[in-house]
């Protein structure tokens, strides 16, 4: 559960225990829940103190997650040198684990930093490698990453027929409905598809009542925002932002 009363009390509780290995996990949890909803000094600090719990327990697992919340924040964040160095230091920690869900988020790590440099083939390369982990044992959620990496590079790239067949395979294949409704509502604003558009909203504004869905929002209104102005889907605005 992670509504943000969930996760208080957690938190709460985990603070109460002083176990560090109970805080990184709690803290992970609170970050996960709020990401949309605190700023980014406060999910940076947040970050900063997971690694550092998760470090004072000597749990690897539990600081590759702070590890990876902390590239993700520092990304949000600009600052270039320090990703380039918790990208090294994650790499590290995700090669000691030698687990695939580690491996595989390590590389789609190195694909968004590539993406925001503007070096596409590095996310290509970054993203089929990621793929390559998360076929091998099964992780649904690791293709559909890779997937939307390879779909935002080629809409950069103009390409848009391709990122349309990169969609087409994710609603058949993403692990969770807000990541297909991201690459739909974002390939169909740039094709004006406005019935499709109508659909995806439909659907969006099914899904508010799921307990979990503020954890996806940021990704809902990276898809669907353009859809909401381009039909004047008021109720949806209103819902998402």
């Amino acid at each position: 559960d992670f509504s943000p009363r969930a996760v208080a009390m957690l938190l709460a509780l985990a603070e109460r225990s002083g176990d560090p290995r109970a805080l990184a996990h709690a803290l992970s949890n609170r970050h996960f829940a709020l990401w949309d909803d605190l700023g980014a000094d406060e999910l940076l600090a947040l970050s900063q103190r997971t690694l550092a719990e998760a470090q004072r327990g000597g749990d690897l697992e539990l600081e590759i997650q702070g590890r990876t919340w902390l590239v993700l924040d520092l990304i949000q964040q600009g600052a270039a040198a320090r990703v380039d160095r918790e990208l090294e230091l994650h790499a590290r920690c995700a090669d000691a684990l030698r687990q695939p869900r580690y491996l595989g988020m390590s590389q789609l790590l190195h694909g968004v930093r590539g993406l925001w440099r503007g070096a596409f083939e590095e996310v290509d390369d970054a993203a089929q490698r990621a793929l390559a982990i998360g076929e091998r044992v099964g992780r649904p959620e690791m293709f559909a990453n890779a997937a939307l990496l390879t779909l935002l590079v080629r809409r950069e790239q103009g390409r848009l027929d391709e990122a349309d067949a990169i969609v087409q395979l994710l609603g058949g294949r993403a692990p969770s409905p807000p990541i297909a409704l991201f690459g739909e509502g974002l390939i169909a604003s740039d094709l004006d598809r406005v019935a499709v558009l109508d659909g995806v909203l439909q659907r969006a504004l099914q899904l508010r009542d799921q307990p979990d869905i503020r954890s996806w929002r940021g990704w809902l209104v990276g898809g669907l925002s353009a859809a909401c102005l381009r039909l004047r889907q008021r109720e949806c605005a209103q819902w998402l932002y």
